[in-house]
Protein backbone atom coordinates (compact mmCIF):
# COMPACT_ATOMS: atom_id res chain seq x y z
CA UNK A 1 0.00 0.00 0.00
CA UNK A 2 1.60 3.24 -1.38
CA UNK A 3 2.09 6.53 0.36
CA UNK A 4 -1.44 8.49 0.82
CA UNK A 5 -1.74 10.75 -2.27
CA UNK A 6 -2.84 13.98 -0.63
CA UNK A 7 0.58 12.97 2.04
CA UNK A 8 2.45 12.54 -1.99
CA UNK A 9 1.49 16.04 -3.31
CA UNK A 10 1.77 18.02 0.17
CA UNK A 11 5.48 16.39 0.57
CA UNK A 12 5.99 18.38 -3.22
CA UNK A 13 4.74 21.73 -2.24
CA UNK A 14 5.74 24.51 0.04
CA UNK A 15 4.27 25.00 3.11
CA UNK A 16 0.52 25.17 2.57
CA UNK A 17 -2.73 25.46 4.52
CA UNK A 18 -5.37 23.02 4.08
CA UNK A 19 -8.84 23.39 5.76
CA UNK A 20 -10.71 20.97 6.31
CA UNK A 21 -14.90 21.26 6.50
CA UNK A 22 -17.07 18.99 9.07
CA UNK A 23 -14.80 16.88 10.20
CA UNK A 24 -16.79 15.41 12.90
CA UNK A 25 -18.00 12.88 10.09
CA UNK A 26 -14.61 11.11 9.93
CA UNK A 27 -13.00 12.10 12.95
CA UNK A 28 -11.32 8.98 13.51
CA UNK A 29 -10.34 8.61 9.83
CA UNK A 30 -9.44 12.16 9.44
CA UNK A 31 -7.35 12.44 12.38
CA UNK A 32 -5.48 9.54 11.22
CA UNK A 33 -5.45 11.05 7.96
CA UNK A 34 -4.38 14.36 9.39
CA UNK A 35 -1.53 12.28 11.89
CA UNK A 36 0.05 11.34 8.04
CA UNK A 37 0.03 14.63 6.14
CA UNK A 38 1.68 16.19 9.64
CA UNK A 39 4.56 14.12 8.89
CA UNK A 40 4.73 15.15 4.83
CA UNK A 41 5.94 19.07 5.59
CA UNK A 42 5.60 22.46 7.06
CA UNK A 43 1.77 22.11 6.54
CA UNK A 44 -1.16 24.03 8.55
CA UNK A 45 -4.53 22.68 8.81
CA UNK A 46 -7.34 24.56 9.46
CA UNK A 47 -9.93 21.94 10.33
CA UNK A 48 -13.79 22.80 11.90
CA UNK A 49 -15.38 20.21 13.42
CA UNK A 50 -17.71 19.40 16.44
CA UNK A 51 -15.46 17.03 17.45
CA UNK A 52 -11.95 17.03 18.75
CA UNK A 53 -9.68 15.35 16.70
CA UNK A 54 -7.37 15.08 19.53
CA UNK A 55 -4.59 14.69 18.09
CA UNK A 56 -1.05 16.12 18.91
CA UNK A 57 -0.87 20.01 18.35
CA UNK A 58 -4.34 20.39 17.80
CA UNK A 59 -5.35 23.71 18.97
CA UNK A 60 -9.37 23.65 20.15
CA UNK A 61 -11.14 27.21 19.50
CA UNK A 62 -14.70 27.21 20.27
CA UNK A 63 -17.05 29.44 18.21
CA UNK A 64 -19.38 31.56 20.31
CA UNK A 65 -22.74 32.94 18.97
CA UNK A 66 -22.09 36.53 18.01
CA UNK A 67 -23.56 39.64 19.59
CA UNK A 68 -26.59 40.43 18.73
CA UNK A 69 -25.76 43.61 16.70
CA UNK A 70 -23.52 41.61 14.31
CA UNK A 71 -26.17 38.78 14.25
CA UNK A 72 -28.58 40.98 12.55
CA UNK A 73 -25.69 42.23 10.37
CA UNK A 74 -25.00 39.54 9.49
CA UNK A 75 -28.23 38.64 8.46
CA UNK A 76 -29.14 41.41 7.03
CA UNK A 77 -26.29 41.04 4.73
CA UNK A 78 -26.76 37.51 3.70
CA UNK A 79 -30.34 38.06 3.31
CA UNK A 80 -29.55 41.22 0.30
CA UNK A 81 -26.73 39.19 -1.08
CA UNK A 82 -29.44 36.26 -1.68
CA UNK A 83 -32.66 38.22 -2.26
CA UNK A 84 -32.11 42.12 -2.69
CA UNK A 85 -35.73 43.07 -3.17
CA UNK A 86 -36.91 41.84 -0.12
CA UNK A 87 -38.23 43.62 2.76
CA UNK A 88 -36.37 43.39 6.08
CA UNK A 89 -38.49 44.06 8.95
CA UNK A 90 -36.22 45.17 11.37
CA UNK A 91 -38.07 43.54 14.45
CA UNK A 92 -37.93 40.23 12.34
CA UNK A 93 -34.42 40.53 11.91
CA UNK A 94 -34.12 40.73 15.72
CA UNK A 95 -35.77 38.40 16.99
CA UNK A 96 -34.76 35.59 14.20
CA UNK A 97 -30.87 36.74 14.91
CA UNK A 98 -31.92 35.64 18.93
CA UNK A 99 -34.43 32.22 17.84
CA UNK A 100 -31.33 30.83 15.84
CA UNK A 101 -29.22 31.64 18.90
CA UNK A 102 -27.03 34.29 17.16
CA UNK A 103 -25.13 31.57 15.17
CA UNK A 104 -23.45 32.11 12.27
CA UNK A 105 -24.50 29.33 10.83
CA UNK A 106 -28.00 29.05 11.81
CA UNK A 107 -27.99 32.62 10.42
CA UNK A 108 -26.21 31.37 7.22
CA UNK A 109 -28.64 28.64 6.71
CA UNK A 110 -31.80 31.02 6.77
CA UNK A 111 -30.81 33.90 4.73
CA UNK A 112 -30.22 31.55 2.24
CA UNK A 113 -33.22 30.83 1.79
CA UNK A 114 -34.64 34.71 1.58
CA UNK A 115 -35.31 33.94 -2.18
CA UNK A 116 -38.35 32.03 -0.66
CA UNK A 117 -39.27 33.85 2.80
CA UNK A 118 -38.32 36.74 3.81
CA UNK A 119 -37.08 36.74 6.96
CA UNK A 120 -40.98 37.47 9.42
CA UNK A 121 -42.12 34.52 7.03
CA UNK A 122 -39.11 32.38 8.37
CA UNK A 123 -39.72 33.70 11.92
CA UNK A 124 -43.15 32.30 11.63
CA UNK A 125 -42.33 28.66 10.53
CA UNK A 126 -39.55 27.87 13.18
CA UNK A 127 -42.14 27.55 15.50
CA UNK A 128 -43.02 24.27 13.33
CA UNK A 129 -39.51 23.13 12.06
CA UNK A 130 -40.89 20.21 9.99
CA UNK A 131 -44.07 22.30 8.59
CA UNK A 132 -41.87 22.39 4.82
CA UNK A 133 -40.55 18.88 5.43
CA UNK A 134 -44.04 18.15 5.83
CA UNK A 135 -45.50 20.14 3.21
CA UNK A 136 -43.18 18.85 0.56
CA UNK A 137 -43.65 15.18 1.26
CA UNK A 138 -47.57 15.79 0.70
CA UNK A 139 -46.87 17.47 -2.22
CA UNK A 140 -44.42 14.58 -3.18
CA UNK A 141 -47.30 11.78 -1.77
CA UNK A 142 -49.77 14.01 -3.96
CA UNK A 143 -47.46 13.54 -7.43
CA UNK A 144 -47.22 9.78 -6.49
CA UNK A 145 -50.98 9.09 -5.87
CA UNK A 146 -51.42 10.57 -8.87
CA UNK A 147 -49.22 8.61 -11.11
CA UNK A 148 -50.64 5.42 -9.46
CA UNK A 149 -53.67 6.74 -10.54
CA UNK A 150 -52.95 7.44 -14.15
CA UNK A 151 -51.01 3.98 -14.26
CA UNK A 152 -53.52 2.36 -13.06
CA UNK A 153 -55.71 2.77 -15.55
CA UNK A 154 -56.52 1.14 -19.32
CA UNK A 155 -53.53 2.16 -21.37
CA UNK A 156 -54.38 3.36 -25.24
CA UNK A 157 -50.16 2.60 -25.64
Amino acid sequence: MGEHPVAAALTRRAPTLLWLDNLEHVVDAGARALMGWLDAGDHCFLVTSQVAARIEGEHVHAVEPLGLEDAQRLLRVRVREAAPEVPLDEPAVRELAERLDRLPLAIELAASRARLLAPAELLARLDDRFALLRSRQRDRGARHATSRRRSSGPTSC
